[in-house]
């Protein structure tokens, strides 16, 4: 922070350019970040996902085919569920103030089957009615365990429902899995993010697939598909996010160059810029960066910057070309990031030489301040 501080107000003193306003961005769950999350990220991330106040770097290579999703054992008619029971996890789920909250007194009554109501309950999630399926989510999802393939099976099931609720039950269930068992539903959930369905789902599954790692790299084309595709900036940096912790680096690398020079929202923009800078062989999208620099977006610049900075002499080629621009703004942010990069920018010592004699006594200065730093013994 203190050093983007000091960045945006060397900015203003140079009179590098206002910040234009840049696009609105929504506020949004803070993932787990690897190798580190920016704080652009965290803010452009976080999504409320839809509420049912329940407990509730690899080597390139041909893509493994999905695994086969698991299966639950057939359903029973829904004519050999006892109507009574039928009846009480339809009453489960009461929606208040747009919210399900579970009714406490249904509860009860279904707990006292004791652990036999596990089993009887599970038929119940291939229900006609919604508000049968909706109750028996609920009530499988608070006593929801992993080990249980048949229950597992039923929720892997409950991905495609009709309805919306269920569906955003299914994945918390989902989400509990540990990754070599959600690698099977790596199919189901890939469909789930193509459909179109609620942003909060959406999003929810790309955080949920960025947890296989390695083992989720069948799930790549939809992930991809939807980093460019979805309407949603907060679903294509879920998406964005997913890959770096699922693809070979040079994958990642390209998703994010593609976010940084193709969004048209200024959040994805500038959490691409940021998280550039963090990845191993990041510097191939220096070029793409000192672009950047020109953007009269400072918090885009800005990060930028930072990744430019700490990529170093690795930076420096496509920093003094750079220098070569027709825009001042550009030409002195890649000045003053060559200063701070210091004795590793020492290939760029006579372009910025030429430039102390610059007409322009911004960049003069700039220049003269930037040489001094990189002659500066270590």
């Amino acid at each position: 922070m203190a050093r983007k501080a000091w960045w945006l107000l060397l900015v203003a003193t140079i009179g590098c350019g206002g910040n234009t306003q840049p696009e609105a961005t929504v506020p949004a769950p803070t993932t787990a970040s690897s190798p580190a999350t920016t704080p652009a990220e965290t803010a452009a991330t976080s999504q409320p996902g839809a509420s049912t106040d329940v407990k509730t770097h690899n080597p390139p290579g041909p893509v493994p085919p999905l695994p086969a999703a698991p299966q639950a054992p057939p359903l029973p008619p829904a004519s050999s569920v006892d109507a009574q029971l039928r009846e009480s996890v339809a009453g489960l789920a009461v929606e208040v103030d747009g919210h399900w909250k579970i009714d406490v007194q249904q509860m009860a009554e279904l707990e006292r089957l004791g652990p036999e109501s596990i089993v009887k309950v599970r038929p119940l999630l291939g229900d006609s009615n919604d508000a049968v399926r909706r109750g028996a989510a609920i009530y499988l999802l608070e006593y929801f365990n992993p080990e249980d393939a048949a229950i597992v099976g039923a929720f892997t099931a409950a991905l495609s429902d009709s309805d919306s609720t269920i569906r955003h039950i299914a994945l918390q269930a989902h989400k509990r899995l540990p990754p070599e068992k959600l690698a099977a539903a790596a199919g189901p959930l890939s469909k789930l993010l193509a459909s179109g369905g609620e942003e909060a789902n959406r999003g929810e599954v790309a955080r949920t697939l960025s947890r296989l790692g390695s083992a989720g790299r069948a799930a790549l084309p939809a992930l991809q598909q939807a980093s460019v595709g979805d309407s949603s900036s907060r679903v294509r940096l879920a998406c964005l996010y997913a890959i770096s912790k699922i693809a070979a680096p040079e994958v990642t690398i390209a998703a994010y160059r593609n976010a940084l020079k193709t969004d048209t929202d200024a959040s994805v923009r500038r959490v691409a810029a940021g998280r550039l800078g963090q990845l191993p062989g990041g510097a191939a999208a220096a070029p793409d960066l000192v672009a950047v620099l020109g953007n009269p977006d400072d918090d885009l610049a800005a990060e930028a910057g930072d990744s430019l900075v700490a990529w170093g002499a690795g930076s420096t080629p496509a920093l003094i070309a750079g220098l070569e621009t027709s825009s001042d703004r550009q030409q002195k942010l890649a000045l003053i990031c060559l200063g701070r990069i210091g004795p590793q920018a020492a290939s760029a010592a006579p372009a910025i030489q030429k430039l102390t004699q610059g007409k322009d006594p911004a960049i003069a200065q700039l220049a003269t301040e930037a040489l001094n730093a990189i002659q500066a013994a270590p």
